[in-house]
């Protein structure tokens, strides 16, 4: 599928080769977490939320979903899981000297009538005249760290933190028409999650709260995702 082709950096973790996840995905639960399924600007408390080869399997209250045999269970008292996070790529040099102001408010309104899908790369504009898609690896935007960069300036431009992390999850899932695949913590589709010690919703600086994620249904908590950023630092 060719959303699978996307730089897809689920916060900083990047790739850090099968010495770091199970080469086979292994049923495993997030048990009495919250979720944000990015369907609405909503929370599901105290849920579990079952994944088997590789996709979301069931989601439903902690007391009534049953565990498949052999599950590994991750506890996620005060957690919140949401989708991962696509990071959409685009290059605009030298655009910052050369934008009218004046034709601002025109030009976003022919771009809305016709349906053009827009990446911003706020992060650059904002280290040279005013930036998820922060155009990394680039000056100023470390892969990963910038994605936090650019959730955070497009809630200070304006966007409520639900329409930030909307452009890096359901957004991306419509533009490839892919919203069967992606983009949601809903039932069937790709289990790329992240669990957060914060809810975004409330704090989109909470999306650098990462205990772990789960990328193609194999679980990086926290330990394992610091020896890879470790591992990548000295090469």
């Amino acid at each position: 599928m060719i959303f699978r082709l996307l730089t897809v950096f689920l916060l900083g973790v990047g790739t850090f080769g099968s010495g770091f996840a199970s080469d086979a995905p292994a049923p495993y639960a997030f048990v009495n977490v919250n979720v944000l399924p990015m369907d609405s600007e909503i929370v599901l408390t105290s849920q579990t939320v079952v994944i088997e080869d590789g996709r979301i399997g069931k989601i439903g209250p902690v007391d009534e979903i049953q565990l498949p045999p052999n599950t590994r269970e991750i506890r996620a008292d005060g957690l919140y899981l949401m989708p991962g996070l696509a990071e959409m790529h685009a290059h605009i040099p030298g655009l910052a000297k050369l934008a009218d102001e004046t034709r601002i408010d025109s030009l976003a309104k022919a771009t809305a009538k016709a349906h053009v899908w827009i990446v911003p790369t706020q992060t650059l504009l904002e280290h040279w005249a005013l930036y998820p898609a922060a155009d990394t690896p680039q000056v100023f935007n470390v892969p990963g760290i910038a994605t936090h960069q650019e959730l955070e300036l497009l809630v200070a431009s304006g966007l409520t933190p639900y329409e930030a992390l909307r452009t890096g999850t359901v957004n991306p899932a419509r533009y490839f028409g892919a919203e069967d695949q992606f983009g949601r913590v809903r039932e069937g589709l790709s289990a790329e999650l992240i669990l957060l010690e914060g809810n975004p919703l409330a704090d989109i600086t909470n999306t650098r709260k990462i205990r772990g994620v789960m990328f193609k249904g194999q679980w990086l908590d926290r330990e394992q995702i610091s020896q890879g950023l470790a591992f990548w630092a000295i090469q």
